[in-house]
């Protein structure tokens, strides 16, 4: 009796760019956006989604103009291959990369960047002499384009519900100025910050003094005056310049108190800050081994409490 052979017809698989273009703009609520991080036009992105729409015979997405956003079917669909596209654009990098230099993107604020993590990186890449790494600074945003893997952003936890998000270090604050502020003002005490001459530095906002004014609520301080800086690392530059008495995290301004550029006239009125620094990475995604060693290799080197030693 003759065999027959039943031929079963493969499942077409949507192409890698057109996947791409639909994940990213799905996180970026964007054509626009996406063709910015992929480097392509915007016209090669709609056409894309064109396509794999074609091929699912579904819509994907909702659009309103410049506007978009992802119809029930593409939710789903998004959960569905989100986890598996990473994984697959992982595994290529990873086996491409194994006898070749591998580029890990990383996205960091620049005051811990500056101060802490460029210090350690010597030791990571002396270890991991085949890493580069591409690294993207931000202060109040989150960019976190296609592809990077993991961002060390300063926050709270629940600041990023769509990502993962594990606690790396926190920072001791104390209040600082520089040697001649100190004797020029008379700081000898905290109740000294007090005198109409001593001048706050705030970043950004009271919010910070404040949180300390709480803590040593008996010194009797008044935050609601003083300099304001946009960025956190021009903090220890206005204190330094003699401009008022900033509070720092002490692990941020190490070689400016070797140097003694800068002093802790109080140095047992400190305080933890309520925000920390965080590891953010895709909600879900597999990450390449050399991502998975420099977290490692971050917490060994600085996880946890960064207090006052």
């Amino acid at each position: 009796m003759k065999t027959i052979e039943v031929k079963r017809e493969l499942p077409r698989i949507p192409h890698y760019d057109w996947l791409t273009s639909f994940i990213i703009s799905a996180e970026k609520n964007s054509f626009t956006l996406a063709s910015r991080d992929l480097n392509q036009t915007q016209a090669a992105i709609s056409k894309h989604i064109t396509k794999l729409e074609s091929m699912l015979c579904v819509k994907l997405f909702h659009r309103n103009g410049n506007v978009i956003r992802l119809t029930p079917d593409g939710e789903r669909f998004y959960s569905e291959i989100k986890i598996p596209y990473f994984s697959l654009r992982n595994s290529i990098l990873d086996f491409n990369n194994s006898s070749q230099n591998f580029n890990l993107n990383i996205e960091t604020e620049p005051v811990i960047s500056k101060t802490i993590i460029s210090s350690h990186l010597p030791k990571f890449l002396s270890s991991n002499p085949n890493v580069l790494i591409n690294e993207v600074l931000t202060t109040n945003t989150l960019e976190f384009s296609d592809n990077t893997e993991l961002a060390i952003k300063w926050g709270e936890m629940d600041d990023w519900e769509d990502f993962d998000v594990k606690f790396l270090t926190s920072l001791c604050y104390v209040p600082v100025c520089s040697p001649e502020y100190q004797q020029s003002k008379g700081l000898f005490s905290a109740k000294d910050l007090c005198k109409k001459n001593v001048h706050l530095i705030h970043d950004r906002d009271t919010t910070d003094w404040q949180y300390w004014s709480n803590k040593y609520s008996n010194v009797g301080l008044q935050v609601g005056t003083g300099h304001t800086v946009g960025q956190s690392d021009l903090l220890a530059e206005f204190a330094k310049n003699g401009i008022g008495v900033a509070l720092c995290g002490i692990d941020l301004i190490r070689e400016q108190l070797d140097e003694k550029k800068l002093i802790i006239p109080f140095p047992k009125m400190s305080i933890t800050h309520h925000k920390a620094y965080y590891i953010l990475t895709r909600k879900g995604a597999s990450l390449s081994t050399q991502a998975v060693r420099f977290i490692s290799f971050l917490y060994e080197e600085i996880g946890g409490n960064v207090g006052y030693d």
